[in-house]
């Protein structure tokens, strides 16, 4: 239920996924150790969408647990349903923490209505509602705030995002499948969830180990197809790198998990719009069809979309794949969405 999960919940505004106690401290486990050596020594936090209704946020409980221990100046909270108020901790005169809650007068709890909080962040902490996550990641770089926050791994080829990844100043964890609560206390196994951390102080930035030549790591052009409608090869397998081609290369958006940007030189992603980092087909098919299973399901609108494989001859009876009429004899397939690297020389 990975990926399928996330589309749902965004088309259907479904945002009720509530991040276990566990996957917050031991992410976040990786940004201090003492109060003398913590990223957050003398930071103000905000938690802008864990208000004090919502399920007691475990965001909110783990900082409330260790705001001391971490040395951090001050914790503010809010979200959806925290009307009029603002949950707070923060250091006293004598070294002591307090708790209150603050009044907020016409506050909905809402992140976007909370611009003097976010101007008095240092640092911003928690897991927003999927469905507005584009939003939510803007709102980070306009208030310009180190972030450490979960989110969609599709993200990473938003505009808003990509360049941000693609030169570092963004990095990307990849937690693996984690399991969400749910309202009613059920919960869902989801795999396409990631953390994503802007931290400015190079001592406490994510760090990722690169890559090693995999048991393919030989260039044969037999195993990596050229795309027809893209330069550059097809590497559908991180595991299969090509250490030894100098070209373009379209890998999964997953080589971010594992980035090092020594090794390699991020290019663009493949998308038909434009924007930073937006890399557009080097060639349109018009006029093609859509072939489902071997049945003709009409014009293909969709062909363009993705970067194309060509293949030689007749329309197989399973998955879909398209024809042109400018190429009788071939058929093509879509990737996934790719993003075009190319190895660093020495």
């Amino acid at each position: 239920m990975g990926a399928n999960s996330l589309h749902r919940a965004k088309a259907n505004k479904n945002d009720e996924f509530y991040t276990r106690y566990g996957d917050v401290a031991f992410f976040l486990k990786h940004f201090w150790k003492n109060a003398d050596d913590s990223y957050f020594k003398g930071k103000r936090i905000y938690l802008p969408c864990d208000g004090l209704t919502m399920r007691e946020s475990q965001f909110l409980e783990y900082f409330k647990a260790f705001l001391p221990q971490m040395g951090a100046e001050e914790l503010f909270a809010s979200g959806v349903g925290t009307l009029n108020c603002m949950y707070m901790m923060g250091k006293q005169s004598d070294g002591s923490y307090k708790e209150w809650i603050q009044r907020v007068p016409d506050f909905d709890g809402d992140f976007r209505d909370a611009g003097d909080y976010w101007k008095r962040a240092d640092v911003i902490v928690t897991n927003p509602p999927f469905s507005i996550f584009r939003e939510f990641i803007r709102a980070c770089f306009i208030y310009d705030k180190d972030f450490i926050i979960l989110g969609p791994a599709s993200a990473m080829l938003n505009k808003e995002l990509f360049p941000y990844i693609a030169d570092c100043r963004v990095m990307v964890s990849n937690p693996g499948q984690m399991c969400f609560e749910l309202p009613g206390g059920d919960t869902k196994k989801m795999g396409s969830v990631v953390w994503y951390t802007r931290i400015r102080d190079e001592r406490w930035k994510v760090t990722h180990t690169g890559y090693r030549a995999g048991k393919s790591y030989r260039y044969d052009k037999e195993l990596y197809p050229s795309y027809a409608n893209y330069e550059g090869i097809e590497v559908s397998r991180l595991s299969d790198l090509p250490f030894d081609y100098d070209g373009l290369m379209g890998v999964p958006a997953s080589f971010f998990y594992d980035y090092d940007p020594a090794q390699f030189e991020v290019i663009g992603y493949a998308s038909q719009s434009v924007g930073d980092g937006a890399v557009q087909p080097s060639r349109f098919y018009h006029g093609s069809t859509v072939w489902k299973d071997g049945e003709n399901c009409g014009e293909g609108h969709r062909m363009n979309t993705r970067p194309l494989i060509r293949y030689e001859g007749d329309v197989p009876d399973k998955g879909t794949v398209y024809t042109s009429p400018h190429d009788p004899g071939h058929y093509y397939r879509n990737t996934y969405q790719r993003v075009f690297i190319r190895k660093r020389k020495p």
